[in-house]
């Protein structure tokens, strides 16, 4: 119960009523806001008539009441005097003491402190020199730059204080007071600085204010000073921010807590050194880049802070998270000095959780926010909040100055004391809208008439104390007190009204806002009235209060949720607005917000009521939300509310109100009515219940007001900002739904792409991405190609020499001098050991004829059972047959069989359908059918597949029955059966790479695999957006077929279904194989405790790399999101506890990125850590290795190295999944892990080929990321493949045309000699990306090379083979080995040229190929 204290029992009010009476004999000294036995020292007794009788002598009036959190302020203790021999101490917050003084009036009079905080602050006072404080009150501590400015001395041209030193800015600099405000004849000007000690963001940093020096002594106190600025001598030139003191010359310089008038807090150009005279653009810029690099070791506070709203009436609209930045406010002319072209800005209200940061947005006259990219205008976040945080005391929560120290003074360096504002606006970039969602507004007002969250009005008069709206998300509670209206003629009407508001949330300080019995609006803080005469904001506990200049009232929550009170002849109009996080989290006469009417109609007991309820029953409906006496927050302050809100019923249940008043033609009011009121219901009602035309304006007002913020609450489409082309640019900064842009080339280039691109309602843009290319000349083109001629020529004979002297000295050279080649790697040129598949055939006919069976499984009966007990045993391999696309049984033609190693080689980690399990691949049963797997016990699986870290348990679901024979002998019997075996946590091979699967051109043509709808064909769906008459050229994977595809970058593939559910004509596709590599599923979250049990954090900014880059920073190996900003980490490897869901119960999309996915409601998504690491260290025998910041496109200015090193691997085998670079400079590289050498370099224009091996077992991938462009970036999947000699052997009754036809693929061997020697191949077959235009040059230039090296070929004889490599024997037919194209070879030896020879190489690839069959 709230009644005279903010904690005061039931019991408390029974006792009031004894206290009326009893007298007041006990003392309030030491007590002030206690209830004592038999009388009362808290705020309310006054107006009850119980108070103590030395209440106002030790709860202590003070006046002023407030100042500036820089202190020096005197103010006057009201309700005590004292004797002129007391000595006042005043202690602020228990620990600050300042000494007080008594005037010869007898009055008490304090001096405020220098605090590093906002707020009220507790105040004791002693009169005995400090060892009693027997007095106590509050002092109200405020940001320095809201006072007011009689209080301050005043900069005079503070723009010139500040350039001071710059080019053409000096001569005099005044200084202005108002002499009154010190006591002094003369006075001194010191000078202070700020600084902040300490490391960042730990507990040893620290803020300080520091006397400097003393800049004028014993002058007189007139009122202004004048002087030259010189530089300032010693250390002192270094300190950049400060501000100006004038005390009176009676004090020691630098003596705190004393009577003092402060300037502003400004740069202190003017008194620099000479450094910054002499050449202050150098000084400045060398400023600015040592503040760049302090930047970059600071954390990233971008990702945390609120985006900002698309226009300047949602911002002015969003009450409860943003407030008017009072450095550029339309309301007071748009003077925006570090802002040109913006005529308003507002600031985010709370700062950021952790860092606590800032947002600030600028809008231009158009409303359009204007951002740093466009302009140097742009709004600027800002990494210490201008307004501060609470606890305060500490950086960057000092209100004001950490903001100037981090965000203002390095504007001054980067922007305005030099021209290096790219450099800051790289670290203050413009947030967009795309992520903002605007609140909910709900509203009652007049008679009174409720308009909910979900948009639902209706009116309901009841009499007493209701609950407006409560969440149990924050605990907030708003409450309204309704009263009965009267006449003009006194009397009573059948109507009611709000007359007071109170609120809270959490533990805050309790706000009520009411009309008092003469009809002033009040403003109640913990149940005492406060006045806004000094501070029209106050920083508060959990929220802060501000006061506009016509009287109302905005309470602004820490929550971000904000209440407005309007007040109008005896009415209250109270707002509310919730922000997004609130949904389904609301109850009370303000609905349950979730945007369903339906609903709204909600009693305490969860039952609803339909919207087309009665008035009646409506009536009952609001009588259900009356607030009771233990939860209320309201003040009972007099005798009227106590007999009729608090001992009296909190809903009158007999008054019953007018429902349906009625409007009689005759009734001279009704044509005034019509008059002002026209169509207004709400209006027309409240004339007719009250007889009085100025109700109805005002009911008129509120409802206009209601209905303009609902319109301006609107959410607005935006699509993000777009750059201009390089060597172009665009016309337009407006990036909301229906905005174009266009685009141009600089003379000399044109344009490719679009030149028009439109914000479409998806938030994408239209169109591709523009890009400006130089025009070709051909004369350029035949300059530079007899240039190229000329060059090849001199190239060519140097090459003829080289080539002779080789050959010669070649005949002369020791064995030890060729390169190292083992015999094991001869005999891999010479091993032809293959699967041999016959096309058109059963698969049993695909096998070689004398294939023997191996019936060694039988034994494992049951425990492993494949079909017919048949496992193909083919001379050490296994063949399989592959999956046709079709309906056929046989598979198509030109398709090869699968082959495994006939043993237990490096053991695969794969993961299928949430569980762990060892799979043995056996016999089909049928033609066509896929190749079934069976499962191993858990005790085989433990020994053939060792648990690795944060792996769960191999096959939980398998029965534990005994094995035939002990794991090991278990493991050889496999091993000699020629089964592969795999361990589950990845699939081996995942048609997905994106988080999106934006890349699937998998052939999934149903919603799901069971029971799905079948998905409509893409050149049959012209009535919906995406078709292929729209996207003719395969864009986004689409064509003529009906296979799912994400071609609008949504968070999952999807399809049209031709079966309309409730309107909905398109869903996601369930495919199980569409998930990226270290994607763990998705898993539901029972709450507590959830399946991850770590650390846990939440951010409207985030991604799925945010949340992993978190999670491993913390050394976490799972990373989770869930609903979108929700962010857990952990290393619980029992994550699969409740369940795995389907992975389409996980497409909330990701606040930061709407093109991910993270979560869903009671869904986590989970990823492993190391996917987007910078850098890594692999053994494993496979892995997928992402691109830094995977799979948010990678950060400028990125260098990562991946080892990846395979003892005992005979060569590694990569594929790029996804290769996605910007451009040249952005390079991937591979290296050889023993010597360092560049093996291949892939960049924009120089794109790697689909497969291709390196015969190491230690290479290093290298990646480097340049300042300017960023990308999606790239996967890459290796495999080790470690060869074993006896089970390659040629078989003697095996022929060359039974072999299988193999693509040349790109490889890479290295040998290990003192030379080097490194072959590439790769298959011209393999398609080429498209180039850019620009490489017509290099075409020319190696078509003329080309015809020089045929000639020179002739010329010399140059044979096909090498003495390193052993060839193959004369009687092999090579043609057929070469039919699916020749190999191209790059023989790099370190230290020479390269020469470009064609070679055949046949037998290169050995029986495991991965290629075989592709």
């Amino acid at each position: 119960m709230k009644f005279i204290g903010i904690d005061v029992s039931f019991f408390i009010f029974f006792t009031l009523a004894a206290l009326w009476n009893a007298g007041a004999q006990d003392s309030c000294s030491y007590r002030c806001g206690e209830l004592i036995g038999t009388c009362s020292c808290q705020v309310t007794c006054q107006s009850l008539g119980i108070c103590c009788s030395d209440y106002k002598e030790f709860c202590l009036q003070v006046s002023p009441y407030s100042g500036s959190l820089m202190g020096g302020k005197d103010f006057l203790i009201e309700n005590t005097s004292l004797s002129a021999s007391s000595v006042v101490t005043c202690r602020f917050k228990q620990t600050i003491k300042t000494s007080g003084y008594v005037a010869k009036d007898g009055k008490a009079h304090c001096i405020s402190p220098l605090l590093y905080e906002t707020g009220f602050i507790p105040l004791d006072v002693s009169t005995d020199d400090g060892i009693t404080f027997l007095y106590s009150g509050t002092w109200l501590s405020v940001h320095h730059s809201k006072v007011s400015d009689g209080e301050k001395c005043t900069l005079v041209n503070k723009t010139k204080w500040q350039y001071y030193g710059t080019a053409n800015t000096d001569g005099n600099l005044t200084l202005t007071w108002i002499d009154q405000a010190l006591a002094a004849t003369h006075i001194n000007i010191e000078v202070w600085g700020y600084h902040e000690t300490g490391d960042s963001y730990s507990e040893n940093w620290l803020a300080e204010w520091k006397y400097l020096y003393t800049l004028a002594r014993e002058i007189p106190n007139t009122g202004k000073f004048s002087f030259i600025p010189v530089p300032a001598k010693g250390n002192y030139s270094t300190w950049d921010f400060g501000i100006l003191r004038i005390i009176p010359s009676s004090y020691t310089d630098g003596q705190s807590n004393i009577p003092s008038v402060w300037s502003s807090g400004h740069a202190l150009a003017w008194h620099l050194g000479k450094d910054f005279r002499k050449d202050s653009n150098a000084w400045a810029t060398a400023k600015c880049i040592e503040w760049d690099r302090k930047e970059e070791k600071l954390p990233n506070f971008m990702e945390e802070i609120t985006d900002c709203p698309c226009t300047l009436a949602q911002a002015r609209a969003d009450t409860g998270r943003f407030h008017t930045d009072y450095g550029c406010d339309i309301e007071k002319g748009s003077v925006c000095t570090y802002h040109p072209g913006a005529v308003h800005c507002v600031r985010a209200i709370q700062a950021s959780p952790q860092y606590a940061a800032g947002q600030q947005c600028c809008y231009d006259s158009t409303g359009t926010q204007i951002l740093t990219h466009d302009s140097t205008g742009g709004s600027t976040p800002d990494r210490g909040h201008d307004w501060g945080s609470p606890p305060f005391m500490k950086p960057p929560r000092i209100p004001g100055f950490s903001h100037w120290l981090y965000d203002v003074i390095s504007f001054y360096y980067c922007c305005l004391w030099s021209d290096n504002c790219h450099i800051y606006m790289k670290r203050r970039p413009s947030s967009d809208c795309r992520t903002y969602r605007p609140p909910q507004a709900a509203s009652a007002f007049g008679d009174p008439h409720f308009f909910t969250f979900d948009g639902l009005n209706f009116t309901f008069k009841g009499q007493g104390e209701y609950t407006l709206v409560e969440s149990d998300l924050t605990s907030l509670r708003v409450q309204g007190r309704a009263q009965q209206v009267h006449f003009p003629n006194g009397t009573g009407a059948q109507v009611t009204g709000l007359s007071a508001v109170a609120m809270q949330e959490n533990n805050s300080d309790v706000i009520e806002v009411r009309y008092s019995e003469d009809l002033n609006l009040e403003v109640l803080l913990n149940h005492k009235v406060i006045s806004f005469s000094e501070q029209n904001w106050m920083d508060l506990k959990g929220l802060f209060l501000h006061s506009t200049a016509d009287g109302n009232i905005t309470v602004m929550f820490s929550s971000g949720s904000g209440v407005e009170i309007r007040g109008s002849e005896g009415f209250l109009t109270v707002t509310v607005l919730l922000p997004e996080k609130f949904m389904n989290h609301t109850q009370g006469l303000f609905g349950v917000m979730n945007g369903n009417t339906e609903d709204d109609y909600t009693f305490k007991n969860k039952t609803t009521m339909s919207v087309l309820a009665s008035p009646q029953q409506i009536f009952e409906f609001g009588a259900n939300w009356a607030v009771e006496n233990e939860t209320s927050l309201f003040t009972y302050d007099s005798e009227f509310l106590l007999n009729n809100f608090f001992y009296g019923e909190k809903h009158n249940s007999s008054f019953l109100p007018v429902f349906f008043p009625y409007e009689d033609p005759a009734d001279p009011l009704v044509e005034e009515m019509v008059s002002l009121c026209d169509s207004d219901p709400f209006c027309r009602f409240d004339v007719l219940t009250t007889r009085n035309l100025d109700v109805g304006n005002s009911t008129r007002l509120s409802h206009q007001n209601h209905k303009l913020l609902v319109e301006n609450l609107e959410p607005v489409i935006s699509c993000g900002w777009l750059d201009h082309p390089t060597n172009g640019s665009k016309n337009g900064t407006n990036y909301l739904l229906g905005s174009t842009i266009s685009f141009a080339c600089n003379q000399g280039y044109e344009l490719t792409g679009s030149r028009e691109r439109i914000c479409q309602v998806t938030g994408t843009w239209s169109g591709d991405t523009p890009s400006c290319i130089l025009r070709t000349d051909i004369k350029q083109v035949i300059l530079l190609g007899c240039v190229f001629g000329i060059v090849g020529l001199a190239v060519l004979a140097r090459l003829t020499f080289l080539c002779r002297k080789e050959r010669h000295k070649s005949k002369q050279k020791l064995v030890s001098e060729d390169p190292v080649v083992s015999e094991q790697e001869t005999m891999k040129f010479q091993r032809r050991t293959e699967c041999q598949m016959k096309r058109n055939k059963n698969w049993v006919n695909r096998c070689l004829d004398g294939c023997t069976y191996t019936r060694v499984l039988m034994s494992l009966s049951p425990h492993v059972r494949p079909m017919n007990a048949l496992c193909l045993r083919v001379r050490g391999c296994l063949c399989e047959a592959r999956r046709p696309r079709g309906p056929s049984s046989a598979a198509p033609p030109g398709r090869s069989a699968r082959c495994w190693r006939a043993r237990v080689g490096p053991l695969q980690l794969g993961r299928a359908a949430g569980e762990r399990r060892c799979l043995v691949p056996a016999r089909p049963h049928a033609p066509g059918r896929r190749f079934p797997h069976f499962t191993l016990f858990p005790a085989v699986c433990d020994h053939l597949c060792p648990r690795s870290a944060g792996a769960a348990a191999c096959e939980r679901r398998a029965a534990r029955r005994p094995l035939p024979m002990e794991p090991p002998a278990l493991a050889a019997v496999l091993a000699f059966s020629g089964l592969a075996l795999s361990c589950c946590r990845e699939p081996v091979l995942s048609e997905c790479y994106t988080a999106n699967g934006a890349d699937y051109r998998g052939t999934q043509n149903q919603t799901s695999q069971y029971a799905g709808k079948p998905c409509l064909f893409w050149n049959e769906t012209f009535e919906h957006p995406y078709n292929t008459l729209k996207y003719p050229n395969g864009e986004g994977g689409l064509g003529e077929h009906n296979y799912c595809r994400n071609p609008d970058g949504d968070v999952s593939p999807w399809c049209y279904i031709a079966e309309h559910e409730d309107g909905i004509y398109w869903k996601y596709c369930e495919i199980p194989s569409c998930r990226m590599p270290g994607n763990l599923g998705c898993y539901k979250d029972h709450g507590e405790p959830p399946p991850l049990t770590g650390t846990s954090e939440t951010s409207n900014k985030l991604t799925i790399q945010t949340c992993i880059s978190s999670c491993r920073s913390q050394q976490f190996k799972f990373a989770g999101m869930e609903s979108g900003y929700a962010c857990f980490c952990g290393n619980n490897p029992d994550y699969w506890r409740y369940g795995e869901a389907a992975s389409t119960e996980c497409n909330s999309v990701c606040f930061g990125d709407h093109t991910q996915p993270c979560g869903g409601d009671g869904r986590v998504i989970l990823f492993d850590t190391l996917i987007g690491a910078c850098g890594g260290n692999y053994t494993s025998a496979t892995a997928v290795i992402y691109s830094p910041d995977f799979p948010d496109t990678y950060g400028t200015g990125k260098v990562c190295y991946w080892t990846i090193q395979v003892p005992g691997a005979s060569r590694i085998h990569f594929s790029f999944a996804l290769f996605e670079i910007k451009d040249a400079t952005d390079m991937v590289e591979l290296l050889d892990g023993y010597t360092y050498h560049v093996l291949a370099r892939f960049n924009g224009r120089n794109r790697p080929p689909h497969t291709f091996n390196i015969s190491l077992d230690f290479v290093i991938l290298y990646f480097f990321s340049d300042e300017i462009n960023q990308s999606q970036g790239f996967a890459i999947r290796y495999r080790a493949v470690k060869d074993d000699v006896h089970q390659n052997k040629i078989p003697m009754n095996q022929t060359l045309s039974e072999k299988i036809n193999e693509q040349g693929n790109l490889s890479i061997n290295a040998a290990r000699s003192s030379k080097i020697l490194y072959v590439i191949t790769t298959s011209p077959s393999h398609p080429s990306s498209s180039m850019p235009e620009w490489t017509i040059y290099s075409l020319t230039a190696l078509l003329i090379l080309s015809v020089t090296a045929i000639i020179a070929k002739i010329f010399l004889h140059i044979t096909t083979r090498s003495h390193q490599i052993p060839s193959v024997t004369e009687t092999e037919d090579s043609s057929e080995v070469m039919t699916a194209g020749e190999i191209w070879s790059i023989f790099y030896q370190p230290s020479t040229s390269i020469s470009i020879f064609k070679k055949k190489l046949q037998s290169q690839q050995d029986d495991c190929n991965p290629l075989v069959g592709n």
